[in-house]
């Protein structure tokens, strides 16, 4: 193998945190981007992924992004709550 490969699921223990907080945004829910981050890291274990050339962080986050869009349509056509984003917290210099 390439010396320069890189292990996706080592890659992602590395910088989980970076992870979650881009899910997190993306579908307003820490508790759903912590989900996604978890069920992704077990994909990789059980299924090595090995990028040889690229920008790893830009691939997982592909992965990560179709993985949270895909449990998202499970989770509305189930019936089951999803959270909505929380409105934002009205700035002082508004008033």
């Amino acid at each position: 193998m390439d010396e320069q490969a890189t292990d996706l699921s080592e890659y992602l223990s590395q910088h989980h945190e970076e992870l979650n907080a881009y899910l997190s945004g993306l579908f307003g829910s820490a508790n759903f981007a912590n989900e996604i981050t978890q069920d992704l890291l077990f994909y990789l274990w059980n299924s090595p992924v090995k990028l040889c050339v690229g920008n790893p962080m830009a691939q997982l986050l592909s992965m990560a992004n179709r993985l949270g869009q895909y449990r998202k349509r499970q989770r509305i056509s189930t019936g089951l709550y999803i959270p909505q984003r929380q409105p934002r917290t009205p700035s002082v210099l508004n008033y």
